[in-house]
């Protein structure tokens, strides 16, 4: 029986093979993935390197001495770095200063009592949720970003924040645009909050190697990892996605979508047959 879900590499062969045949793609052959760029069975991966037996035990070793361990529940303490200056009073003076000095750059000479009353607020719910050295962590990454002539943007609820306005983790004035920092970081939640930061491409490794180098280890180990995710797709997900890349306008995705029952291959074939006739009718421009 065939699986309601298409495989993500298989659904990346197709963008592959179809940009190649249709000249869609308006990427340059270098930024072009290969159809061969896809994960390989177990199996398959042991044919391709019989001839190379140490490789495989070298890789068996590697696998042997991985290991992963999750604690769950409100129980457990969260693993974020505790302190930034190694000080908890030390943080506070830290995130203090650094947000007095960048009143004057986002507000100018005279902020206003309310964006000292917001300031003052949201600073001590940070200190109460233990979660001062969290935003320094922050200010301290896309500091490094602007040394290095990045860009980068801070997005996401995190921008409901007038210290992260001001450390310039984010560029969004909550003020301006009356934003809640209460959906951002309240008295009742469990969870540490989280920054969404967008870096380009060009810059990205750059920036992943210099958080590994400076917050990767300390006296208690490793202290930063790179988390995935594995996607899958059903039948209309692969529809409407394929029906995106051949650039075909959202009626036309919706109508392909609306009579697929998910029940197997047969009508996924035949419905991409269909965008793939609509395409060359109505190309992207």
């Amino acid at each position: 029986m065939l699986s309601n879900y298409l495989n993500i590499s298989n659904l990346c062969l197709f963008f592959i093979v179809y940009y190649e045949f249709f000249g869609l793609s308006k990427l340059p052959k270098s930024e072009e993935g290969s159809p061969n760029e896809l994960m390989l069975h177990q199996s398959q991966l042991l044919k391709l390197y019989q001839n190379y037996p140490e490789i495989i035990d070298n890789t068996q070793k590697v696998i042997d001495q991985c290991s992963i361990h999750f604690e769950f529940g409100d129980e457990h303490p969260h693993k974020n770095i505790k302190s930034y200056t190694g000080s908890d009073e030390e943080d506070y003076k830290l995130i203090r200063k650094e947000c007095e000095k960048n009143l004057i750059y986002r507000y100018g000479e005279n902020p206003g009592q309310k964006i000292r009353d917001r300031l003052e607020k949201e600073l001590d719910l940070i200190q109460v949720k233990a979660f001062v050295s969290y935003f320094l962590v922050n200010w301290d990454i896309v500091n490094y970003a602007r040394s290095k002539g990045y860009y980068y943007v801070g997005r996401g609820s995190g921008a409901n924040s007038i210290v992260a306005y001001l450390l310039r983790i984010t560029d969004v004035d909550p003020i301006d645009l009356d934003l809640y920092f209460e959906r951002f970081i309240n008295l009742y939640r469990k969870n540490p909050p989280d920054f969404d930061i967008d870096f380009s491409w060009t810059d990205r490794d750059d920036v992943t190697q210099y958080i590994f180098e400076r917050f990767g280890q300390d006296a208690g180990g490793l202290k930063v990892s790179l988390l995935a995710t594995y996607s899958t797709f059903q039948h209309r997900a692969v529809i409407r996605e394929l029906g995106k890349v051949f650039g075909l306008p959202p009626p036309m995705r919706l109508k392909r979508c609306s009579n697929i029952p998910p029940t197997g291959w047969i009508i996924l074939a035949n419905s991409f047959a269909n965008i793939v006739a609509c395409s060359m009718a109505f190309p992207a421009t």
